[in-house]
């Protein structure tokens, strides 16, 4: 991810970037976890911390239910040049490796398949040209083109948007294709 500001004078009435703040804080000691990971933090140009990092040196403000170890750093890069690593708060990690502290890796479906191991990503396809293979069906995209192939009986097909929202849904029992917009 990529943290900003907003854009002075079209976003807010200030003249101003963001002046440095935190990545966030624990709600609950010891069990709050929040992982930033490949994460460019670009630069305020506030007065008094022009070219500095929007993210404090400390990276984390403990709250009033105390800290947690689950506060994660992987691969950072601050625009203003400096490395901020050894800075942070003692109670966070900074990783040098994109597993966490239990031995978990950092990817998209150790965080959503939460503790029922529910994989979210075997009935969707993400990406341009992609192909999933589940139950054998195969889905290719193009653009914004979606083509299924090798249905071996009737099957309800539920596309969602980012947002969480239906955007379709069909039944059927053969090969099809379909547009989405862009």
């Amino acid at each position: 991810c990529t943290i900003t500001s907003s854009t002075p004078g079209i976003d807010t009435n200030s003249t101003y970037r963001s002046k440095p703040g935190y990545f966030g804080r624990p709600w609950s000691a010891n069990t709050s976890e929040a992982v930033f990971y490949n994460t460019t933090i670009e630069t305020s140009n506030f007065p008094g911390a022009v070219g500095l990092s929007l993210i404090q040196p400390l990276g984390w403000l403990n709250t009033l239910g105390g800290t947690s170890p689950g506060m994660y750093e992987y691969g950072t890069t601050e625009l203003s040049g400096v490395n901020n690593s050894g800075n942070r708060a003692s109670w966070t990690t900074y990783l040098t490796s994109p597993i966490l502290n239990d031995g978990t890796s950092i990817n998209t479906l150790n965080f959503t398949k939460g503790n029922d191991d529910w994989d979210p990503f075997s009935t969707i396809v993400l990406g341009t040209g992609s192909v999933k293979n589940d139950n054998g069906i195969k889905i290719f995209t193009s653009k914004n083109e979606v083509f299924i192939k090798d249905l071996k009986e009737h099957t309800w097909i539920k596309v969602y948007g980012m947002s969480g929202i239906l955007t379709k849904s069909f039944y059927t029992f053969q090969e099809k294709s379909f547009s989405l917009p862009t």
